[in-house]
């Protein structure tokens, strides 16, 4: 990488760090760009040069924090494993909840986000978290119509509930709550598999 194209990652960067620490310390309202140029230590006509606006900019924390969630949830997949689908979704769904349970803060700041976040690129053309899970489903031997809405359908479950249980306590704990996940994330991945399968043998009139 250029000399050039580090710093420009590296002022990137801090903007991101900067925002995300103030936005969790005085919250998303309160936070104007011009703290958050100063606490990054660039120039205000910088942010524009990466950043539409401060939603814009929050958009980008928030994939990138949830990219990050993904991709270490996937890299945690045992090597040589052979799980199925279902069992590999439920795996990933679990090390998610592991990752929000042990940083509150990182989950009030994503809140119920998280099934959004997988449509957005944490930086301008870089994988989103659908293409993260869609390249792992792609890897298995499981067929679906609509992987996007599975996927989405179980990521803002997921995210979901496991924000209300870690930050309200809501319906349950988080520990109780995880069976009831598991099994549901399990239903939901037969179900959009035997829906495909269903379809392909109806004849083309009535699809």
């Amino acid at each position: 990488m250029k000399k050039t194209d580090m710093n420009k990652q590296k002022k990137r960067t801090a903007l991101l760090d900067a925002a995300y620490h103030l936005f969790l310390e005085k919250g998303f309202a309160q936070t104007t760009i011009a703290d958050i140029v100063d606490a990054a230590g660039v120039a205000k006509g910088t942010f524009y040069l990466y950043f539409t606006d401060k939603y814009d900019l929050r958009n980008r924390v928030t994939a990138s924090k949830a990219y990050h969630i993904f991709e270490q949830a996937w890299d945690a997949l045992p090597p040589r494993h052979r799980m199925s689908f279902d069992e590999q979704m439920v795996f990933v769904v679990d090390q998610i909840l592991d990752q929000l349970a042990s940083d509150e803060s990182l989950t009030r700041f994503l809140e119920r986000r998280l099934g959004e976040a997988l449509f957005i690129s944490p930086s301008e053309g870089s994988p989103t978290g659908m293409d993260l899970f869609l390249a792992r489903l792609d890897a298995s031997d499981y067929s679906c119509r609509t992987p996007e809405i599975l996927i989405c359908l179980v990521v803002e479950m997921a995210g979901s509930a496991g924000y209300s249980a870690i930050v309200n306590g809501h319906p349950t704990s988080l520990e109780e709550l995880r069976p009831y996940l598991r099994e549901t994330i399990q239903n939901m991945v037969h179900q959009f598999r035997s829906q495909s399968r269903h379809q392909n043998d109806l004849p083309v009139e009535l699809l």
